[in-house]
């Protein structure tokens, strides 16, 4: 990292230690303390003691009576006050140790110990612990049954005592480092730890931090993503992980220490309206120092579709604290509407396999809006029982705190899920419709304002099982016919346990599309939870190793850590929560970093509010949003509407397909040209359901 000004301190003082840095006048104590050690500042009269320290052992300060300890003792080491009669316990140490003053009976401990091991005083029968300690390592007191701990582990390492069962731990470890214990199985972590460092314990998967550091160094375990800090510090240091930016502080030192990441550039991710792109070359993000650096900035401009450096201001670390602060946050601005909108009522209709919510306000004011087909005709009771009645005759302005309401409304936390959210988001849309159309105000404006209008989005391939020839000559017709930049398909089986939906597909058709496709289009994959942790970080290595950008759900969609380990063995972004409706699990989902995107769906999530709260939670933590599409209905259009107000969004939106529903629009075509939908500006979603087809389509009774 020769030019990366590295904001940690260790990471200045490798660095400067590495003579990349000469001329920065650092203002850390470390930083002047490096310089000095590497001769930069040699006429810099240093006020701070290391500093003195570091002149004096440097030789730059040899007639200069040093007040301080430090001073004196490093003065002595370096041989300049031989004479000196130093009265301090330090002072008279380091001069023994040089050979100064052999023949002085030192009164204290360390003065003893010393000369001890100078060899000056090899008779002497020390009645100290450092004594003996001293004597035993030098073969002096061979035969002497020591009581001390420090004494027997000396002994040991000496092979004094190779028969005695010592009961200590560290005498244990000892016997074990000297192989004296090969076959016992040592219940303490020092002895797992000595165990494995001495080769015995090869294939013993350790439960314990210093069992995974001591196999990793020893390459025992050269392909397991350790999840720890010094796991991953060690395999970096090792050479397991070359390509890993580390986004914690050792980590980043040990790979600048090793000269891994010369070319690494800080991430982040930007605003799409403003001219910016992100991920438009996955080769060039490298998960860990995106995370940190995205944390603390929200743009970065392009140059050719690359992204460039952007400062990145230390910030505090996310707490779950902080990040029940955000959840409690109100998202939903209704200021503007002055006036209560009492909902009278809401029918649910149907017209063939579509469904429609017809809201209207004791005022008269009329909605129709179209929620997730699939999802409502199998949970429809569940909305017209437990969701609907919870929202009639209320003001539409309190919807935000209704969606509490209708959480613990008739026992509905029991049916948390899918079939409970799914329906609390149509309500929902139905209301922001109903609050558009009174106020005459856009979507956005309930949610701080557009910021930006044209989306771009990404074709979402939905096959799977077939060749991955088939597939990719399908991709390059998706491409032809909206001019997308970016394409996503379909990896796995399908929630298959590993298994492929043709043996060999997946493989196949990583490297076939970005052969086929070129380096022009991003690259999108989906693994729909069809492996564990191993085979989903297998899968996307080659999936690296071809520059895509984004890695969706591998493992099981509900296996929080087994994705988190995938997360964190990958450089790849990786996706995931279209089908988490818990918002406590998004919230470990982000503290913990289990994920690199997150993929809230607006429908099986529970709408809009919901979803930007996640969305806040994830800016917090430097993740950007790139919503699911459940599809079906106006979801494609729903998911632009969300990317037109939210903030940390990311480059590309999914999109299935073109709406055949029957509506109108005078600001959009709602049609993808050149890659882009345009996102609407209407009164709230800015289309208009045909009134005939409206009239056509049947109430749904209660069961």
């Amino acid at each position: 990292m020769p030019a990366l000004p590295h904001g940690t301190e260790s990471g200045r003082r490798a660095r400067c230690l590495a003579g990349k840095m000469p001329a920065l006048p650092h203002g850390t104590e470390s930083g002047r303390r490096a310089r000095c050690l590497a001769g930069k500042m040699p006429a810099l009269p240093l006020r701070t003691e290391s500093g003195r320290l570091a002149r004096c052992l440097a030789g730059k300060m040899p007639a200069l009576p040093h007040g301080t300890e430090s001073g004196r003792r490093a003065r002595c080491l370096a041989g300049k006050m031989p004479a000196l009669p130093h009265g301090m316990e330090s002072g008279r140490r380091a001069r023994c140790l040089a050979g100064k003053m052999p023949a002085l009976p030192h009164g204290t401990e360390s003065g003893r110990l010393a000369r001890c091991l100078a060899g000056k005083m090899p008779a002497l029968p020390f009645g100290t612990e450092s004594g003996r300690r001293a004597r035993c390592p030098a073969g002096k007191m061979p035969a002497l049954p020591h009581g001390t701990e420090s004494g027997s582990l000396a002994r040991c390492l000496a092979g004094k005592m190779p028969a005695l069962p010592h009961g200590t731990e560290s005498g244990r470890l000892a016997r074990c480092l000297a192989g004296k214990m090969p076959a016992l199985p040592h219940g303490t972590e020092g002895g797992r730890l000595a165990r494995c460092l001495a080769g015995k314990m090869p294939a013993f998967p350790h439960g314990t931090e210093g069992g995974r550091r001591a196999r990793c160094p020893a390459s025992k375990m050269p392909a397991l993503p350790f999840r720890t800090e010094n796991g991953r510090l060690a395999r970096c240091l090792a050479g397991k992980m070359p390509a890993l930016p580390h986004g914690t502080e050792s980590g980043s030192l040990a790979r600048c220490l090793a000269g891994k990441m010369p070319a690494l550039r800080a991430v982040v991710y930007p605003k799409l309206s403003s001219g910016y792109n992100m991920l438009r070359d996955s080769r060039t993000i490298r998960r860990r120092s995106f995370l940190k650096t995205a944390a603390a900035a929200t743009a970065a401009a392009t140059v050719s579709g690359r992204l460039r450096a952007a400062p990145a201001p230390a910030r505090a670390p996310l707490t779950k604290a902080r990040l029940d602060e955000i959840l409690a946050e109100p998202v939903l601005k209704t200021d503007f509407v002055q006036r209560p909108v009492m909902v009278g009522s809401v029918e649910l209709l149907r017209h063939g396999r579509v469904y429609l919510l017809r809201s209207r306000s004791q005022d008269g004011v009329e909605a129709i809006t179209v929620p997730n087909p699939a999802r409502m005709a199998e949970t429809y009771p569940i909305f017209l029982k437990n969701i609907l009645p919870v929202f009639v005759k209320k003001d539409a302005r309190q919807l935000e705190s209704l969606l509490w309401d209708v959480y613990r409304h008739g026992s509905n936390y029991k049916l948390q899920g899918i079939a409970l959210w799914a329906g609390v988001a149509a309500i929902e849309m139905a209301l922001l419709e109903l609050l558009g159309q009174t106020a005459q105000r856009p979507l956005a404006d309930f949610f701080g304002g557009a910021r930006q209008r044209d989306i771009a989005v990404y074709y979402a391939s939905g096959n799977r099982g077939n060749r991955p020839e088939a597939e990719v000559e399908y991709l390059q017709r998706l491409i032809a016919e909206s001019g997308a930049r970016a394409v996503k398909f379909r990896l796995g089986g399908r929630m298959s346990r590993n298994a492929d939906s043709l043996p060999g597909r997946t493989e196949a058709l990583i490297p076939m599309a970005r052969k086929a496709l070129g380096d022009e289009i991003t690259l999108y994959a989906d693994a729909n939870s069809s492996y564990d942790a191993l085979e989903g970080i297998r899968i996307g290595r080659l999936m690296e190793a071809h520059g895509y950008g984004l890695y969706e759900e591998p493992c099981p969609f509900d296996w929080i850590w087994e994705t988190k380990e995938v997360a964190d063995a990958l450089t790849i972004p990786v996706a995931g929560g279209e089908q988490e409706f818990s918002l406590r699990r998004w919230q470990w989902a982000i503290e913990h970093r289990g994920l690199d995107i997150v993929q809230p769906d607006l429908h099986y999530g529970g709408g809009y509010i919901r979803a930007t709260q996640v969305a806040r939670m994830a800016a917090a933590a430097g993740m950007s949003v790139v919503p699911h599409m459940s599809g079906g209905g106006l979801g494609y259009l729903d998911v632009v509407h969300f990317a037109s107000f939210t903030p940390n969004i990311g480059p590309f939106m999914e999109f299935k397909g073109n709406t055949d529903l029957p509506i109108e629009c005078p600001t959009s075509t709602l049609k993808c040209e050149r890659g882009v939908v345009r996102c609407p500006t209407g009164p709230g979603f800015g289309v208009r359901v045909d009134p005939g087809y409206v009239n056509r389509a049947q109430p749904v009774p209660i069961a």
